[in-house]
């Protein structure tokens, strides 16, 4: 099917109706699919297309949510190490989002990211028993007694970007006063030569 290295990813998009046309997947996206060991060539692109077979619209889900996805790789086995699964098993694992039994009001947050990792019942249960024994016990959540945290490098960036609009939009009104002024102005020094041709400067008989 794939004959060139170079892949029209348009034309394999086209076979999903559910992806829009003007659709900017991740570059990390593309590298995965583009991936060449040895003489077999686009063989995470063949995978996942035959995953799409099992699962319609994994295609386009993983493509969309790329970086969620591969986070499925990295996960905890039964007895709690870290470990990292085959892709196909990760993509599928993703796809159906792992759902806990046992989630309450308390431990929503914990589900909604250990889901994101693919961790296992086993250890959701005990997160969530250990933080109620914590709740128990009247732990206090923050060592200093206040959450401390320090801006990340993506908040800095937004931070700056936001002051960096209104700076321009500030500097635009600016401009655009200046634009709308007539005319500006300014007191000639006797001795400064314009004043000898200043009508040559103004368009007046005061040449």
């Amino acid at each position: 099917m794939f004959k060139s290295n170079v892949i029209d990813i348009r034309a394999i998009y086209g076979m999903f109706n559910s992806i829009p046309a003007n659709i900017k997947p991740d570059q990390n996206f593309l590298h995965f699919i583009s991936q060449i060991r040895g003489r077999k060539r686009f063989i995470n692109l063949e995978s996942l297309l035959g995953l799409e077979k099992k699962y319609p619209g994994i295609f386009s889900r993983v493509m969309f949510n790329f970086e969620q996805a591969e986070n499925y790789r990295e996960t905890l086995d039964e007895k709690g190490r870290v470990i990292k699964i085959a892709w196909n098993k990760a993509l599928e694992m993703f796809y159906r989002s792992v759902i806990y039994e046992g989630v309450t009001k308390e431990n929503t947050d914990i589900a909604d990211l250990f889901a994101t990792r693919g961790v296992p019942q086993s250890t959701f249960e005990e997160a969530s028993s250990l933080r109620e024994e914590a709740k128990a016990g009247n732990i206090p959540e923050h060592i200093l007694g206040t959450h401390i945290k320090e801006e990340t490098i993506l908040e800095t960036i937004e931070r700056i970007k936001h002051q960096t609009e209104h700076e321009i939009a500030d500097g635009r009104q600016i401009v655009e006063e200046m634009y709308s002024k007539k005319f500006t102005y300014e007191w000639l020094s006797k001795n400064d030569p314009h004043n000898s041709i200043i009508g040559l400067f103004t368009s007046c008989c005061a040449s």
